[in-house]
């Protein structure tokens, strides 16, 4: 991946979290954030990237991932700390949670700057430009190097009275650190807690230390670099000869050495990166883990594991890595970053939570989105830029990426057009978009007239429809309809086999032709498969109108008596309705329709299905219904939008909740398995940021948060979830190409 803020230049791997630099110097971090480790407050995890103090300036210079905060250098060498600090290990007085906030510099003799930084579980420290090293949070094992076991301090304090200290190591609950003058040997010292007889520390005595401690060296090796584990370290010296010591089953090809011990892996080592369960090691640019492997960390099928490095294939040229307690990943050379192994917390960073055995990339999105559709097996959606991408099937060009693109199935999103459009509808065999100056464009299949342009042939891209200009669009199986931007009338052209354009007639309409049929303005349409419904507009504001098939009552219509409704047939408002309730939003599916009522827009108002219930997406089990039904359980009135698919429904709500319910056995309802759902469930992902929806025929989108990013979720067997997965119970972000 390359990110939008320019190649990721830096990598840091927390036990269920990471983090990494773009370019620009922004920061970015993704997983798990239960104690607001990502420096944002919501949600509770993040399977991609999100920006930490988007609105401060671009300048960070070093990031460090831990067990539940995390830490960064900026430009101007000021230390930054955010997540957990009820024991104030992000330097603040012991509170629960807090934002990205600046460190206090030492007090006296601590330089100017700070240049290093290193987590433990509930302490950091850090190196001043002076060679000075300071410490603060707790120190119940003596990890603060004072010389005291039960300590706490949101004071940065001094270890020792060390002026060379060159870099520091922490994980858990022990430090190590490697100091020495410029032109001398590394020494390494550790201390805090000694693992209850693991022997982490590697003195060679066991027994937690208040005071760094060297580690045995009888023959003084000069040390270059050291990673401290949760059971184990290693460190480098400078011929690059691996030394480890610790915990048995957690040091590489060996039992479990009380001081450092030679570990003979084969090849000279780069650097070292311990975690909890195992470890990963880099050599000229490959990458080699071990340890355990129950989640894929080691890049492979799950297994007991390896105490010999296995080699990591799918990776570039890696310049950085890092291990998780059950995850790993890499930047490459080219500022590319791959994750693989457990993703339960959204740590692969791919916008997916579910495990994954080889390395994926960390995905960076297209957004701020502004509106998705989804058709029947393939999806489109708009940028805030004016910029159209599809994806999914493409069997007749529907993707509209040009005539080049051969294939049947794009499972990553495909440009349309760069600039100038405001709303796209995704239909079956075509795509319609309408531009910021209102012209419509169509490409795909026109068998049926579908893109109003009256050949047959296909079209691998946008084509102009002559003669329509519109302010609202909504495409159906293989006919279209619109809202004239002028005039507000009632716009459509393609099949009407089924009284699909509500005319009264069933002849092709083969472009774009004004319906005389039902109100003379309108504000919005929906179409469904062979049905559609609109909300009229001016005199008749508010009035809700359907028409054509009719087999389940979707139009409103007793199925018994009437099949097919030949022309608009207006919606009785449902009971309880005061006179000043109107119809703001509607949705059509295969065979139910769903609307909004509601006395003021802007506070939501109650949601009404009617139709085809087999799978309980009229929000209750039961027959079908040709009588608006109030979805069950909806105690407030608070629907801001609605989407309904093949026999699912979905709703934003005021809060920012998103609920689905009906068929979910494709994942579609986003509840985190193959469920149906009847009536109200859980908020999809337990997010309330969502601030629009898109449904498709068994598959779910949805744009969420500040930034606007897109996520879709349920079935993906034609790629229309755009992440390349074959389906998903959550959702997941819609990638770059």
């Amino acid at each position: 991946l390359t990110c939008s803020a320019g190649a990721w230049a830096h990598l840091s791997v927390g036990v269920a979290h990471s983090c990494a630099i773009g370019g620009d110097r922004s920061l970015w971090c993704w997983g798990d954030n239960d104690r607001h480790q990502l420096g944002v407050a919501s949600p509770a995890r993040s399977g991609s990237p999100v920006q930490v103090d988007a609105t401060g300036p671009l300048d960070w210079d070093r990031v460090e991932a831990g067990v539940y905060h995390t830490c960064g250098i900026r430009a101007d060498g000021t230390l930054w700390c955010w997540g957990l600090d009820d024991d104030s290990q992000c330097g603040q007085a012991a509170t629960m949670f807090v934002p990205p906030t600046r460190v206090a510099d030492p007090p006296a003799l601590g330089g100017t700057r700070w240049t290093d930084v290193a987590l433990g579980a509930f302490y950091t420290c850090a190196i001043r430009d002076d060679g000075t090293l300071w410490c603060f949070g707790t120190s119940v094992a003596g990890q603060l190097g004072q010389g005291a076991m039960v300590d706490e301090s949101a004071m940065p304090r001094r270890v020792g009275t060390r002026t060379d200290w060159r870099s520091v190591s922490a994980r858990y609950y022990h430090t190590c650190a490697i100091h020495g003058a410029p032109q001398a040997r590394g020494e390494l010292e550790c201390w805090g807690y000694d693992g209850s007889g693991e022997a982490h520390l590697g003195t060679g005595t066991p027994g937690d230390l208040a005071v760094p401690t060297p580690v045995m060296d009888e023959v003084g090796r000069d040390w270059r670099a050291v990673s401290a584990g949760e059971h184990a370290s290693c460190a480098l010296d400078d011929a690059g000869v691996l030394y480890c010591w610790g915990a048995e089953y957690y040091v590489p090809g060996q039992g479990g050495p009380t001081i450092p011990s030679l570990v003979d892996v084969g090849f000279t080592v780069d650097a070292v990166d311990l975690a909890s369960y195992g470890g990963c090691l880099r050599a000229g640019g490959a990458l080699s883990c071990y340890g355990f492997n129950e989640y894929g960390q080691l890049g492979s099928a799950p297994s007991q594991g390896s105490t010999v490095p296995v080699t990591i294939a799918g990776l570039g040229s890696v310049v950085e890595a890092g291990a998780g307690t059950s995850h790993a990943c890499a930047l490459d050379s080219a500022g590319t970053i791959r994750c693989w192994g457990d993703r339960g917390d959204g740590q692969l960073g791919d916008g997916v939570v579910a495990d994954h055995r080889t390395p994926v990339e960390v995905v960076d999105d297209l957004g701020p989105w502004a509106q998705v559709d989804l058709g029947v097996d393939h999806t489109c959606a708009v940028t805030e830029a004016g910029a159209v991408y599809c994806w999914g099937l493409n069997t007749s060009g529907q993707l509209g990426g040009g005539d080049a693109m051969t294939a049947a199935i794009y499972d990553r999103p495909v440009l349309v057009d760069g600039a100038g459009y405001q709303r796209v509808a995704a239909g079956y065999h075509h795509t319609c978009a309408i531009g910021t100056d209102h012209h419509l464009a169509c490409w795909g299949g026109n068998d049926h007239n579908q893109r109003g342009s009256g050949d047959a042939g296909i079209a691998y891209g946008p084509v102009p429809v002559a003669g329509a200009t519109l302010g609202w669009l909504a495409t159906g199986i293989d006919s279209s309809c619109g809202v004239d931007s002028g005039d507000a009338s009632r716009v459509c052209w393609g099949d009407n086999a089924a009284h699909d354009l509500g005319n009264n007639d069933i002849a092709t309409v083969p472009s774009p032709t004004t319906i005389e049929s039902g109100p003379v303005a309108w504000s919005r349409v929906a179409m469904g498969v062979h049905y559609g419904c609109a909300i009229g507009g001016g005199i008749d504001d508010g009035i809700l109108f359907c028409w054509g098939s009719n087999a389940n009552g979707q139009t409103g219509d007793d199925p018994a008596t009437i099949t097919i409704t030949a022309v608009p047939s207006q919606i009785p408002d449902p009971t309880p309705a005061s006179s000043t309730d109107r119809w703001t939003e509607v949705a059509t599916g295969q065979a139910h329709t769903c609307a909004i009522i509601a006395e003021n827009p802007s506070l939501g108002g109650s949601l009404w299905c009617w139709g085809y219930d087999g799978y309980a997406q009229l929000g209750a089990a039961g027959p079908a219904q040709h009588t608006p039904q109030p979805v069950a359980a909806q105690s407030t009135a608070d629907w801001l939008a609605v989407g309904a698919g093949a026999n699912h429904t979905c709703g934003v709500r005021a809060s920012g909740m998103l609920q689905c319910f009906g068929d979910g056995r494709s994942g579609q309802i986003g509840t985190g398995g193959a469920v149906e759902q009847d009536g109200l469930g859980g908020t999809v992902d337990g997010a309330s940021d969502w601030v629009a929806v898109g449904v498709g025929n068994d598959s779910s989108c949805g744009i969420r948060g500040a930034d606007r990013r897109l996520y879709c979720w349920g079935d993906n067997r034609y790629g229309q979830l755009g992440t390349g997965e074959s389906l998903s119970f959550t959702p997941v972000v819609v990638p770059k190409p």
